[in-house]
């Protein structure tokens, strides 16, 4: 299928773990969810400030984590795209998000040179890893 209705670049898509739906993160500052079979899209995730670089579904599929250049992630519901939690606290672009393999935390990576811990119940930071010399710009957590 040919997934229309984003307005610049798709510059990321991710299935969720079941291979039903996929989410897609763009350069026109917002991600959308599509259904894998049809590609009609579910819901636009929209409220960020700037592009997009990436978005990924929670383990259990409820929630989307999306990373944008406003200096935010963001967790939406994936059923309709509400907004759940803004993730603010970083100096700079995010670029990188993912989710804890139990789905209970989001690390992020920024520009700011700096790695955070969240909770996404509380939408708390829990960790901040300082002391990089440069961007950080990918983080992986472990199963």
């Amino acid at each position: 299928h040919c997934l229309v209705g984003h307005s610049a670049a798709v510059k990321f898509a991710a299935f969720d773990a079941r291979g039903g739906r996929v989410v897609t993160a763009s350069d026109d500052g917002t991600a959308r969810v599509w259904c894998a079979s049809t590609g009609e899209c579910a819901c636009a995730l929209q409220g960020h400030g700037d592009l997009v670089y990436m978005a990924a579904f929670s383990p259990d599929g409820g929630l989307v984590i999306t990373a944008s250049e406003d200096s935010d992630a963001r967790l939406w519901r994936s059923d309709d795209g509400g907004l759940v939690h803004v993730l603010s606290g970083h100096g700079d672009s995010v670029s990188w998000a993912e989710f804890s393999g139990d789905g209970r935390q989001v690390a992020t990576a920024s520009w700011d040179g700096t790695a955070k811990l969240w909770c996404c119940s509380s939408a708390a930071c829990l960790e901040s890893f300082e002391g990089h010399a440069g961007p950080v710009n990918y983080v992986e957590l472990g199963g």
